[in-house]
């Protein structure tokens, strides 16, 4: 499939058996549709850090000044924040989202 939402579509139509996604991604898909639910795999298959575009040609000190700005906000709080205002839910705040086993 060529998009998640497509991918999801598949699911619905009984073309496929579940969508393979990122959580966040899942976790949007469940808050617009209550008729899906999210499986989280026990042990995780894969696990990942969010990441941030810079512009390729970055100098060292930008770059250095940048990564301080992220541990900052990490150890403040901050983007613990800013994802929780944006909808963003952790595993262990899936709630009725989560499907168990």
């Amino acid at each position: 499939m060529d998009t998640f939402q497509n991918a999801l579509s598949g699911v619905k139509a009984g073309r496929a058996v579940a969508v393979f996604t990122d959580l966040g991604t899942a976790v949007d898909m469940a808050n617009k549709d209550k008729s899906v639910g999210i499986v989280v795999p026990d042990p995780a298959i894969f696990v990942h850090h969010v990441a941030y575009g810079v512009p390729a040609g970055i100098d060292a000190r930008s770059m250095e000044i940048f990564n301080v700005a992220v541990d900052n906000s990490v150890a403040s709080g901050e983007i613990e924040r800013a994802f929780a205002q944006a909808g963003y839910r952790d595993v262990d705040a899936l709630s009725d989202l989560q499907i168990k086993p």
